[in-house]
């Protein structure tokens, strides 16, 4: 490594601190990520929102089209007790729009 006695600590092991990781492997900087679930992928039915910042960042790497080809939009999201009933329901799609998402992303995702 360059040095050292420089070495960057990366907490968690989302898309943007995976990215980070990547480019620090590629400038040659000493890192250690701490990520408290024993793996990264996990499967419990769990999703991976990705923010406009994530993808930049994919999209810097050349995998934004291909994460795109394999998403789907989320347009809401609603909590279920356990006989089916829904406890809580949110527009996400509708609150992500209002907050971060410029008309050509729209567009970009075909969203109506």
């Amino acid at each position: 490594m360059a040095d050292a006695s420089f070495r960057v600590i990366i907490i968690g092991a989302g898309p943007t601190a995976l990215y980070m990781a990547h480019a620090l492997v590629a400038a040659n900087i000493d890192f250690v990520l701490l990520e408290q679930q024993s793996s990264v992928v996990r499967h419990q039915g769990a999703l991976i929102i990705l923010w406009p910042h994530s993808a930049r960042l994919l999209d810097q790497l050349g995998l934004y089209e291909d994460v795109k080809r394999r998403s789907y939009t989320m347009h809401s999201k609603a909590d279920l007790l356990t006989n089916g009933r829904v406890m809580t329901s949110f527009p996400m799609w509708e609150k992500i729009e209002q907050q971060f998402v410029s008309q050509a992303a729209v567009d970009d995702f075909g969203v109506d």
